[in-house]
């Protein structure tokens, strides 16, 4: 930058040119005196040091420094100009330049944001700029870098912020997906490697960040195609459109996180959105489907199927809770949504895959992948205990979960007349069912148990392993360890 002279010289005879170095005589007057003249290098026509105004280049001096680190065009951040540190004068002459003092005056990017920046020349170290983090979240391990320490890396990524930078800042530290105006990519494990989009638009005093979660219809009506419930969580395993984890962001239990978005906004859902029937059921109360997590309202479906007739007492069963084939959250934990994995693909583990069988269906096998019909109508079978020939084994019509038509009947899981044991001998002389079992729609059929009445006894094994035996006073007349 040349600056012209406007000092007139009285001096007569030989002058000295302090620019060449020396230093004693009279000096010369030029009226082409530039800021090169005293320190930078003539030859590009740069202000900055090194060469300081006593010709020095070492880095280790205060006069040197970083420089050349901090002016020109760079790689990674946005080009710095002298007067974000000095006070750049308009001419050689105006007053207070060539003083002895180089003076620091701050620019209004190294005081962005609220900054207030100093330097500290007894340890030739800056504190409280902008450019170095100081208004940035917590997590940059060098906001006080040291002006003569040019070759120790302290600008390396992470020096003035995290990586990525501390909560409430997403934990994500896929860069571009925020910043992608700014840089195109960043790994974590190896951060010299990024590639920047547009370097001048770092450290610009600016923070160039795109809306994140950017679909229409994101929070907004429910059921649209973009909507982040029940489309991203439910169809993309928990994660949203960049196929990012939602936990990332918004905690463990989407109560918040680093993104301080929780899901516990009434003003959005209107009531708890950890309660059972907010994903699947009917409010208020009703926990099980229909509808099922998708919307579903079909009993050909698998999130629908046949709950509501296992959950309620029918003419020949009593009522099943949902305990008997899930194992059901504590109240408030979400582990078990944020876990979910839809399909519509028989092939492929659903919400049907927590299928967890226990008390009295204990020992029953349920196959999602088992179909009847062709085409199919009918998908998920239940073999054993509930739905069994009465003693364990395969009954005579294959439940299915979804679809289908369940014929009802004593002789869809076993005999209506069974034939085992002394079955057939008390069928042949008229004794009843009711002789010794309780009525079918009583409460106790299917209820885990072979249940008897009229003060008859049954014992398993009464006759040796697997060889049961019948006690008690019936049918006039009386059995003790009868072999049945």
């Amino acid at each position: 930058m040349a600056v012209a002279l406007l000092l007139v010289t009285t001096g007569l005879g030989a002058c000295t040119d302090f620019s060449s170095g020396v230093d004693q005589g009279p000096p010369c007057v030029r009226l082409d005196l530039s800021c090169t003249d005293c320190h930078g290098d003539r030859a590009t026509d740069d202000p900055a040091p090194p060469r300081d105004t006593h010709g020095e280049s070492d880095p280790s001096l205060i006069s040197v420094g970083a420089h050349q680190a901090h002016l020109g065009p760079s790689s990674w951040h946005a080009e710095l100009s002298c007067d974000q540190c000095h006070a750049v004068p308009a001419a050689v002459s105006d007053e207070g330049h060539i003083d002895g003092e180089a003076a620091l005056t701050w620019g209004d990017l190294a005081a962005a944001n609220g900054a207030v920046p100093m330097f500290d020349r007894a340890s030739a170290s800056c504190e409280g700029v902008y450019c170095h983090g100081s208004t940035l979240l917590p997590g940059g391990d060098n906001l006080s870098p040291t002006w003569t320490a040019v070759d120790s890396n302290q600008a390396a990524c992470g020096s003035c912020h995290g990586l990525p930078p501390a909560s409430p800042h997403t934990q994500s530290a896929d860069c571009g997906t925020c910043h992608g105006a700014v840089i195109a990519s960043f790994d974590v494990a190896e951060p010299a490697s990024s590639v920047w989009a547009n370097p001048g638009l770092h450290i610009d005093g600016v923070v160039e960040a795109s809306g994140y979660h950017d679909l229409s219809g994101w929070i907004a009506p429910k059921g649209g195609g973009d909507h982040h419930g029940s489309n991203y969580f439910l169809t993309n395993q928990q994660r949203d459109e960049h196929d990012v984890d939602c936990t990332a962001c918004h905690g463990a239990n989407l109560d918040g996180g680093s993104s301080g978005v929780s899901c516990d906004n009434l003003g959005c859902h209107g009531r708890d959105w950890r309660s059972c029937d907010f994903c699947h059921g009917t409010f208020p109360g009703q926990y099980n489907p229909p509808e099922g997590v998708g919307g579903e309202t079909t009993m050909d479906t698998l999130a629908v199927g046949r709950h509501v007739e296992h959950l309620g007492a029918g003419s020949t069963h009593v009522a099943f809770s949902c305990e008997t084939c899930h194992v059901l959250p504590a109240a408030g934990d979400v582990s078990h949504a944020l876990g979910y994995v839809p399909s519509a693909d028989l092939q492929t583990a659903g919400h049907h895959g927590d299928v967890l069988l226990a008390g009295r269906a204990a020992g029953m096998t349920f196959d999602v992948t088992a179909t009847a019909g062709n085409p199919v109508t009918a998908r998920g079978s239940c073999v054993g205990a509930c739905h069994s020939n009465a003693r364990g084994g395969t009954p005579n019509v294959i439940p299915y979960w979804a679809g289908g038509a369940w014929p009802g009947g004593c002789n869809a899981c076993h005999d209506a007349q069974p034939s085992t044991g002394e079955h057939n001998k008390h069928r042949n002389e008229g004794i009843p069912c009711s002789e010794c079992h309780p009525g079918q729609s009583s409460g106790s059929h299917v209820n885990g148990t072979v249940d008897f009445g009229g003060g008859v006894s049954f014992d398993p094994n009464g006759c040796g392993s697997g060889q049961p035996s019948c006690s008690g006073s019936c049918h006039g007349e009386n059995h003790s360890t009868e072999c049945w």
